[in-house]
């Protein structure tokens, strides 16, 4: 697995996210902001940091989307480094990390089973979190 790919990779998905949340008033009496390719992209950049920090830790993992498996894989000391930067901001971890972990599959496929999944995103968590992780990415 090419480790610099994976990185490159995660913050392209990261800037693409936020540009996707720029509003824009590009339409009459409308502001455009890009919801389902925000969370994908966001969920995509953050998947891919985890896996690159792994990876460059030597953890294995499985091809999976999920962000939450892929959390619970890190170090101890890398998972309270990632509370530590996030936990000011979102003291109910755990509880987003559970709601957003399969965000890629969920919006990824959401006209087939609107109904089905997480219906909330919380972009800020998201952003954090992806900036959590680069910020630890930088230092592996």
């Amino acid at each position: 697995m090419d480790s610099s790919l994976l990185l490159s990779n995660a913050i392209e998905f990261k800037k693409a996210a936020l540009r996707c949340l720029e509003k824009r008033d590009n339409i009459p009496d409308k502001i455009e902001i890009l919801n389902f390719p925000a969370v994908m992209n966001f969920s995509f950049s953050i998947e891919l940091l985890l896996k690159y920090i792994l990876t460059k830790k030597g953890i294995k993992f499985r091809k999976v989307h999920h962000i939450g498996k892929l959390m619970y894989r890190l170090d101890t000391e890398t998972l309270n480094l990632i509370l530590f930067l996030l936990q000011p901001r979102h003291p109910d971890f755990h509880d987003m990390l559970k709601i957003h972990s399969n965000s890629f599959d969920e919006w990824r496929y959401k006209f087939e089973k609107p109904e089905k999944g997480n219906q909330v995103v919380n972009y800020e968590f998201l952003k954090n979190l992806a900036n959590a992780l680069l910020h630890i990415s930088e230092n592996v």
